[in-house]
């Protein structure tokens, strides 16, 4: 999969141009690309099962040896960036060739061509005991070994904040994965009153299982510093800078800069575990209706999680020396409890439908190992205290119903006139209700505690029953002398007790969690109507046409959520804590026809 232009050649068409003049945007293929992957997968997979007695064993293999190759983006093939100055503008200056006063080329060295070849092996035994004609048990034991795909990279992981960055250390091999398994069904005998004659079973289960280290984490260590080292011809600040600036301006070596960003793993990484357990009821009842109830849970540890291990403290790093260092480490933690409830009817006399209800919580204290899911960065808001962080998770969903239903018209309309109208369609309806999803309110663009990342920082609680969009900003913070001590972006005098949140770099207590603003509840309505024909006066005789006309969201309802429109989680934000400014969702129609033969 290869994500660049169509014509190979501008791949290697030389140097992106910047034309700083605020009207022309960049001329050339993106410094970006091209990027992509190409993997080979050789794989071998078999089960044998054997049956001793109550006893089904099943032993099994699945080894992948995967054979690849990922184009990083970094600008390999360089940047010209041309300013004003010398009494011509950026576009002049480009035209007659000079760089302008403080006009830069910039490439970067490295292999954007890197090899990330790892093999991933699995091995399992299981054995499904049937105990009793109405007890049936299943335990199994998993090992996984997911190889070490970092080590494809010249210097793999992270060595410690004062050792030589150009020291190879590769990340240790995660050699304990071992995943044990146990489930049971049990169909009770007993007070057949409640639970009928083999109408009920109580179902339980639990499992260890270990994530993947993905190809991504590759290739964001390939794309720093020192995998990747960047160089920077600057013209000098005066006159037209340059002259004959061009691709031949571009450096010829790199520079080896111990304060350039990093991103890195911790040579100790191991593969994320999670612990999943339920236990469950199901009852049939009559008219072949089914209910089930059930509780759900995990707990993750050793999850992936973006960590700054050279953090400002009061503006000055740990180690001077250096810049950002990101290490991914196993510093993620999360859990979920769920209770599920669900009735279900089969397609019955051309009728089925199914109610579905969930109640569920998620924690955790990890944004994402790669992007910002919620705030304004993907590392925590204080280097030195995971738990500041722990909060609901990006993903909570508190409440969701969903109602699904299917109705064949020609379990009512068969014969006679009725019957050649409006018998063959299937109306289905689906409606679901779920909670809001959620998103942090952060200060974006402003370092408060010193730590040195102006993204993840976030305001203090105020007053908890004002409107969430209201911020009032410190006289220190927003350079005002409002006699309350407070005003808004605009300078206007605000009481601190009036609002929700305060921004005020003097007082760092109070500080509001993760996730803590929720978006209205998500409701929707789909609807599709369908028919198929016969085609007699065709050869074949299964010719079928089937005509189906959907209908997204029904009602119209605008679901207003945080996505990353105009309204998100920054103070800064005129929109701030006002999702209902984002666009929400329409109603929709479409048309299908298809034909089978």
């Amino acid at each position: 999969m290869l994500f660049g232009p169509r014509d190979e050649a501008l791949s290697t068409s030389g140097p992106q141009i910047a034309i700083n003049t605020g009207s022309i945007s960049t001329v050339g293929l993106s410094a970006t690309f091209p990027q992509g992957r190409n993997f080979k997968n050789y794989q071998f997979q078999d089960t044998i099962t054997h049956t001793i007695g109550s006893h089904t064993l099943r032993f099994g293999a699945d080894i992948l040896a995967q054979r690849g190759t990922q184009l990083v983006p970094i600008n390999t093939r360089g940047t010209l960036s041309f300013t004003s100055g010398g009494g011509f503008r950026a576009l002049g200056n480009f035209l007659f060739g000079f760089s302008g006063p403080a006009g830069s080329a910039s490439k970067v060295f490295g292999n954007g061509a890197e090899v990330s070849d790892v093999t991933n092996q699995a091995y399992f035994v299981n054995d499904q005991w049937r105990i009793r004609e109405n007890f049936s048990l299943n335990i199994g034991l998993r090992y996984e070994n997911f190889g070490v795909v970092s080590n494809n990279a010249p210097f793999p992981a992270f060595g410690g904040l004062f050792a030589d960055p150009l020291t190879r250390v590769e990340q240790k091999r995660d050699n304990n994965n071992f995943g044990p398994r146990l489930s049971f069904a049990y169909t009770p005998h007993f007070f057949e009153r409640l639970f009928g004659k083999d109408l009920t079973v109580i179902r339980g289960g639990f499992a260890v299982n270990y994530d993947v280290f993905f190809n991504n984490i590759l290739s964001n260590t390939v794309a720093t510093f020192p995998n990747s080292l960047g160089g920077t011809t600057v013209a000098p600040n005066s006159g037209r800078g340059l002259a004959n600036f061009g691709a031949q301006s571009l450096p010829t070596e790199p520079t080896v800069n111990p304060l350039a960003g990093v991103n890195t793993v911790d040579p100790n990484l191991v593969n994320p575990m999670t612990y999943v357990w339920n236990v469950g009821v199901q009852r049939e009842l009559p008219g072949r209706n089914v209910f089930d109830v059930a509780y759900v849970g995990s707990r993750g540890t050793h999850l992936f999680i973006n960590e700054q291990v050279n953090p400002g403290i009061n503006g000055v790093r740990v180690n001077p020396a250096r810049g950002s260092i990101i290490a991914r480490t196993n510093g993620g933690d999360s859990n979920y409890h769920s209770f599920q409830a669900r009735l279900e009817r089969g397609f019955t006399k051309g009728f089925s439908y199914r109610a579905a209800y969930t109640f569920s919580k998620s924690i955790d204290n990890t944004n994402s190992e790669v992007f910002a899911t919620s705030g304004g960065t993907s590392v925590g808001s204080d280097p030195f205290n995971r738990r500041a962080d722990r909060s609901v998770a990006s993903y909570d969903v508190p409440h969701r119903l969903a109602l699904v239903g299917l109705w064949d018209s020609s379990s009512m309309f068969r014969d006679g006139l009725w019957g050649k109208l409006l018998s063959g369609f299937t109306f289905g309806t689906i409606y679901r209700i779920q909670s809001g999803n959620v998103e942090t309110p952060y200060i974006g663009g402003a370092d408060l505690n010193g730590d040195l990342n102006a993204f993840n920082d976030r305001p203090s609680l105020s007053n908890p029953n004002a409107p969430e969009d209201t911020v009032a900003y410190s006289n220190d913070f927003n350079g005002t002398a409002s006699p309350t001590g407070f005003s808004d972006l605009n300078g206007n005098d605000i009481d601190p007790n009036a609002v929700r949140f305060i921004v005020d770099p003097n007082n760092l207590t109070g500080i509001v969690g993760r996730n803590t603003l929720r978006s209205p509840w998500v409701d929707r309505w789909d609807a599709s109507l369908s028919r198929a024909f016969t085609l007699p006066f065709t050869p074949w005789e299964n010719d079928r046409l089937e005509i189906r006309f959907e209908v997204f969201n029904l009602l119209n309802r605008p679901s207003f959520t945080y996505d990353l429109y105009w309204s998100d989680g920054n103070v800064f934000n005129s929109d701030f804590a006002q999702p209902w400014e984002n666009e929400g969702t329409n109603r929709s129609a479409r048309i299908q026809i298809r034909y089978s033969f």
